[in-house]
């Protein structure tokens, strides 16, 4: 039983709870432990020093294995935190049959590709393609948004990093260096 303050009818209400709640441990841990039974039924491998990334090999991986007609050509990655998933994959048939396969058990927030056009918002970090089609990752909205909370929108960037000597100025309280 829970008990908690119901807004519209302005009193305490006592409830039974069925199953997991999202939020909670239980809950994390019922959602993953239902992710990897999942994907490894459609073939992916969760990595063994980095959970919550999950490997198919593909068609061309290994002729030992026995795929059926419908599964990707090429090596595919998933990495997934919580319920977020970063799909990875070298071609958009195989992108194609990743997003349908998760998509056959879960609903999903769409289909987002990135592009040196468009910019995707992961967990806060801004993933980018640069000319050369590489991945770039940074907190530019996250450092924004920090600095602009603490009155510092203004300020002076630099492109050196913090050193000890600044840090010990900062700590004995000096002003300037």
């Amino acid at each position: 039983m829970v008990k908690f303050w119901h807004p519209v009818l302005e009193k305490w209400i006592l409830v039974g709870l069925r199953g997991v709640i999202y939020g909670e441990q239980t809950g994390a841990s019922e959602w993953k432990a239902t992710l990897v039974k999942y994907l490894e039924g459609e073939g992916f491998t969760e990595l063994l020093n980095a959970p919550s990334v999950f490997v198919h090999p593909g068609k061309k991986a290994s002729k030992l294995l026995d795929y059926e007609d419908d599964g990707p050509r090429e090596e595919v990655i998933v990495l997934c935190h919580v319920d977020d998933p970063l799909i990875m994959t070298r071609s958009g048939e195989d992108e194609d049959w990743t997003h349908v396969t998760i998509e056959k058990e879960f609903d999903t927030k769409g289909r987002r590709l990135l592009t040196r056009d468009t910019v995707i918002d992961f967990l806060s970090m801004r993933l980018s393609l640069d000319k050369e089609g590489e991945v770039c990752v940074d907190n530019k909205d996250k450092i924004e948004a920090f600095l602009e909370q603490e009155g510092l929108s203004d300020c002076n960037p630099t492109a050196l990093p913090i050193t000890d000597v600044i840090v010990k100025a900062i700590a004995e309280g000096r002003g300037e260096l």
